[in-house]
């Protein structure tokens, strides 16, 4: 059985899918280069309670981000109800090579009982000469060291598309098949179709197990994605599910409607469907889930979303609702904020012209060490841009201690005037 990172794995059983489908539904920020202006820095989501109609803060993540863009770390937090703050669960930090793939990722979790950063799984990959991914390797941190877990390889034809991958486990002394995928596409470059395979270990073989077919409109938009099952007995392939979307004349997707082959009656049956709707900067502002009623024959409202955006067309929140057929209202389920950083003119992130926090996670108490310069004031910012410390005439030191230990929990902006400039470092207190 895979072993799955699911973030925000809370299911609601009257509506068959998670919160995470309703909520934080944005595209992964993670490990990606952000060639915009401003950058994704805090998500913070709030779950409602059936008996409490105030929003309860729930999770919470923050980026920070090498000067070329790229995601250099992702801390993710927990909300403590009984001490009203935010508490440590782990953190990411991601390396990259000089044309800026990344080349690992280092998952840690914040041990309460060393208030340290223990290492958990790390992640390595290989690219050949055109920045493709060839190999992907998966540790656990066992016992003090790392330990083999999942190994994926990956194929392409000269048009750069990914013919195939393979998923092998580690068994303790070496690698052992378990999936592999091939795929095909047509003359322009549309994937038309991926067959699924399960290594059979008594004859040694791969054997079919699923297969997916895609057929797409002159725009090059997915229209139809079919599923089928391979039947063994019969050595057919056998229909499961199917997708069929919908677009605008600005290629948004405006309709989803899934399916579900009846064996019986011989025809596709309709199961869920969603309704998509975008602003003029084709932004996504809402959408509602329904599902069908077959003895009414008939779509059944189940639930909806909304998205605001900033004058930047940056994501600024995301919330959602379930309908509630007793009722007949909408229930608060839940909300996500995003904020975002732009520092004008200011190297963002440590170790800028030798800038660095230590420790950092702190309780309090830190030391900002320039190498390369001399500072010569320094001042500390919560998220919301407020100054909540300033200091001036170091008469041009190496190092400062600071202590922000009457502040809440959270993340500050330590912003250092030296001797090659103005830089910027962010620290976050536990």
């Amino acid at each position: 059985m895979k072993k799955f990172v699911i973030l925000f794995a809370l299911l609601i059983v009257f509506a068959n899918i998670t919160l995470a489908q309703l909520c934080h539904n944005n595209v992964d920020i993670r490990a990606s280069k952000n060639t915009r202006a401003f950058y994704p820095d805090t998500v913070i989501c709030n779950w409602y309670d059936i008996l409490d109609p105030h929003p309860a803060p729930k999770d919470m993540t923050v980026y920070t981000y090498n000067p070329d863009g790229s995601t250099h770390e992702a801390y993710y937090y927990l909300w403590n109800p009984y001490s009203s703050s935010w508490k440590s669960n782990g953190r990411e930090t991601y390396t990259y090579d000089l044309p800026g793939n990344t080349i690992l990722i280092i998952t840690e979790n914040w041990d309460t009982t060393s208030l340290s950063w223990v290492n958990a799984v790390k992640d390595t990959s290989i690219y050949n000469v055109n920045n493709q991914m060839t190999e992907k390797t998966v540790f656990n941190w066992i016992g003090g060291t790392w330990i083999n877990q999942l190994h994926y390889t990956y194929t392409y034809d000269i048009n750069g598309n990914q013919l195939s991958w393979m998923d092998q486990d580690w068994d303790g002394s070496a690698w052992k098949n378990y999936s592999k995928t091939v795929s095909v596409y047509n003359v322009l470059n549309e994937l038309t179709k991926d067959t699924f395979y399960i290594w059979n270990t008594p004859s040694v073989q791969w054997k079919y197990s699923s297969n997916d077919i895609y057929t797409y409109d002159v725009n090059h938009n997915l229209l139809e994605r079919t599923y089928q099952n391979w039947h063994s007995t019969s050595s057919t392939w056998i229909n499961q599910d199917k997708n069929i979307y919908t677009y605008d004349i600005n290629n948004n997707n405006t309709m989803y409607v899934s399916m579900k082959w009846d064996t019986i009656l011989i025809l596709w049956k309709n199961v869920m469907k969603d309704s998509l709707n975008y602003d003029g900067n084709n932004n996504l502002i809402s959408g509602y889930n329904y599902y069908w009623d077959d003895i009414g024959s008939i779509w059944k409202i189940n639930s909806r979303s909304f998205h605001t955006y900033d004058i930047n067309n940056n994501l600024l929140t995301e919330s959602s609702q379930m309908w509630n057929s007793l009722t007949s209202s909408w229930v608060d389920c839940c909300e996500c904020d995003y904020s975002y950083i732009e520092i004008n003119g200011i190297a963002e992130i440590g170790n800028s012209n030798g800038l660095s926090i230590n420790p950092n996670p702190t309780s309090g108490s830190f030391q900002v060490d320039c190498s390369e310069s001399m500072i010569r004031s320094i001042e500390v910012y919560n998220l919301l841009g407020g100054k909540v410390f300033s200091t001036k005439n170091y008469m041009e030191q190496k190092s400062v201690e600071l202590d922000i230990s009457d502040r809440p929990a959270g993340i500050y902006f330590v912003k250092c005037k030296t001797t090659k400039g103005d830089f910027v470092c962010k620290v976050v207190k536990q």
